[in-house]
């Protein structure tokens, strides 16, 4: 009776085996399969947090930080170069150059850089309360920085390496017409009264202005070489441009 109750008991630990095996019979070495890495848990940021929000450029990346404390929260992937970044009128959308042209700069032969991926160019449409990007709009080639509309249907382009400024309808999602600008346009800015169109032109080491209600160029503002970013006083009253190569 005791050999019975035995073999019946080893059958209940068989059955128990197979049955954690879905089934099968168990590994033979009798080694469990190596664990899963658990998926990590999405990053919540309270509404009273104030955001910092930089691209990239090397990693493909933004990066969202705390501005109160300083400390990085999360870090999404955008897409090849993500450059400048415009914030949307209503605050609820980042959109953020991306460029497949390979990275260069003063002093560097261009000869000696791998070909541009043209696929890569455009705008990518970020949604700051998803933390996701929504989409990429068509830009123009090789895009730098960006500059919205106060009533946030359009969106002006600087393209580097044709020396085009761009006007996208936001509503169509598409390029709308183009302008010509100084060589290599980096920064763009709208004045405060919502009137002109300024593109800064690191090759001609000047500003472009365009006016938007008629949809042309009016001038040209000489400045110090190779411009950067153009930023106004409140009142419109003075505009400020770095210079990347001045001594």
């Amino acid at each position: 009776m005791r050999a019975v109750m035995r073999r019946f008991f080893v059958f209940i630990i068989a059955m128990a085996v197979l049955a954690s095996c879905g089934g099968q019979s168990p590994p033979s070495s009798g080694t469990p399969p190596p664990a899963q890495p658990a998926a990590p848990a999405p990053v919540v940021i309270p509404d009273d947090v104030p955001l910092l929000y930089v691209s990239n450029e090397v990693g493909g990346t933004i990066t969202i930080i705390n501005a109160a404390t300083l400390t990085p929260l999360v870090t999404d992937q955008l897409g090849k170069r993500p450059r400048g970044i415009t914030v949307s009128p209503d605050r609820s959308q980042l959109y953020v150059a991306l460029s497949g042209s390979p990275i260069g700069g003063p002093g560097v032969d261009e000869k000696t850089l791998p070909p541009a991926d043209k696929k890569a160019d455009g705008i990518g449409v970020f949604d700051v309360r998803t933390n996701k990007l929504l989409k990429v709009l068509p830009s123009g080639s090789d895009p730098e920085t960006s500059a919205v509309s106060q009533d946030g249907k359009l969106l002006f382009v600087a393209n580097e390496d044709t020396g085009l400024a761009s006007v996208i309808d936001l509503n169509e999602g598409k390029v709308a017409e183009t302008f010509k600008v100084g060589g290599e346009p980096e920064g763009t800015a709208i004045t405060p009264d919502g009137k002109q169109l300024w593109v800064t032109s690191e090759e001609d080491s000047a500003i472009t202005v365009v006016d938007l209600s008629a949809r042309k160029v009016v001038k040209s503002i000489e400045v110090a070489p190779r411009p950067r970013s153009i930023a106004f006083l409140p009142d419109g009253s003075r505009a400020y441009v770095p210079s990347e190569t001045q001594a």
